[in-house]
């Protein structure tokens, strides 16, 4: 709990920790481990009683492009990011990040590799929903109150109901 995500990481690649939970992202985080490490992937368990779908995934786009409404080259703007979001660019930028993206049909079986391409064609094509990280779906204020909240309850410091609690309380006075 108290580790950074390189520290982690590291464990995790050198066998000293059975496995993460993590995102698609460790795929290409894992690029540089040692000869014969294999990465896989399965769904977070369910929970006996549980009324979640365990079809549900948690998905979100890391970055995102805009253009001023005042840019003076518009047009030039439009047409860089139809290049940089073209099939081709997307499918490239998989191979080399081994990272999902929103272009449809740019994370290809060769691009991807067998495990995020079992993801992203397995796992999240099945899913029920996508749901959205909860810390990009939050103001700045409670995402801080979450991050927090969750590091005590899984140090047992927090009580799990104190914690829904305090985001409650962080949600309803954040804009």
């Amino acid at each position: 709990n108290g580790m950074s995500d390189q520290e982690a990481n590291m464990l995790f690649l050198n066998g000293q920790a059975a496995m993460m939970l993590n995102g698609t992202w460790q795929i290409g985080a894992s690029a540089d481990a040692p000869e014969g490490f294999e990465l896989a992937s399965f769904a977070f368990p369910s929970v006996q009683g549980g009324a979640g779908d365990q079809s549900d995934v948690l998905a979100g786009v890391a970055a995102s492009f805009g253009i001023s409404q005042k840019a003076e080259d518009k047009a030039d703007a439009v047409t860089l990011l139809k290049f940089l979001t073209s099939k081709e660019v997307m499918t490239k930028y998989v191979e080399l990040r081994k990272t999902m993206v929103t272009v449809k049909d740019a994370t290809t079986e060769a691009a991807a590799g067998p495990v995020l391409y079992a993801i992203s064609n397995g796992l999240v094509s099945a899913a029920g929903h996508l749901d959205s990280f909860y810390d990009t779906a939050m103001p700045p204020a409670a995402t801080n109150t979450y991050y927090t909240s969750l590091q005590g309850v899984l140090d047992g410091s927090v009580a799990p109901a104190d914690a829904a609690k305090r985001l409650e309380d962080a949600l309803k006075t954040s804009k």
